[in-house]
């Protein structure tokens, strides 16, 4: 019905969601989620231990309690951590078992550089993000900033033909190799 307020429940058993919307929030809804909880441990992007206490606040100040509220913008936040995680994951698949190895929280970090850059670009989301990114991952984020990548990425683009981002440089981002270190070769459906 036109004007009702619509009801969503929110569960997260999975560290990274959590991570997502709890950096979204502000301190009062932080300390409302939290309730009596003195200390939450989760499981980051990287795969680390990572501890939360209440935030510090006014003790006057009115908290907003439960149900939690989120307003539009916060919604878009948690909405953009999970199409991140989901470029994350996708590019986990095409990445090589004997790849050299990063770090779970640098590739992570480089998966939301790779994310904002090509939406800035106006690149819409789908297999290009995934070659991108790995890419990305392949040369330690040293590619963004390459023209010639850039290049190469807008004529992927227009042709839909990622080879020539797959086999973009893999070790100082100017140099072109068949299929680079840490890509796997087979075709995934």
């Amino acid at each position: 019905m036109a004007g009702e307020a619509q009801r969503y429940y929110f569960r997260y058993g999975d560290g990274r969601a959590f991570a997502a919307v709890w950096s979204t929030l502000k301190p009062e809804q932080q300390l409302s989620v939290l309730g009596p909880i003195s200390l939450w441990e989760y499981a980051d992007h990287g795969e680390e231990l990572t501890a939360i206490t209440p935030p510090a606040i006014s003790p006057d100040q009115d908290l907003p309690g439960l149900p939690l509220r989120l307003a539009p913008a916060q919604w878009h936040q948690v909405l953009e951590a999970g199409r991140i995680g989901e470029l994350f994951e996708s590019t986990e698949q095409l990445l090589s078992p004997d790849a050299e190895d990063h770090s779970l929280a640098r590739r992570h970090e480089w998966t939301t550089h790779t994310w904002h850059w090509l939406r800035s670009l106006n690149i819409e989301p789908g297999p290009l993000h995934a070659a991108v990114n790995l890419a990305m991952w392949q040369t330690a984020g040293a590619i963004k900033d390459v023209p010639a990548f850039e290049a190469a990425l807008r004529e992927s683009q227009n042709d839909g033909d990622l080879t020539r981002i797959v086999t973009f440089g893999v070790t100082d981002g100017s140099e072109q190799s068949k299929g680079g270190p840490g890509f796997r070769e087979e075709k995934r459906t």
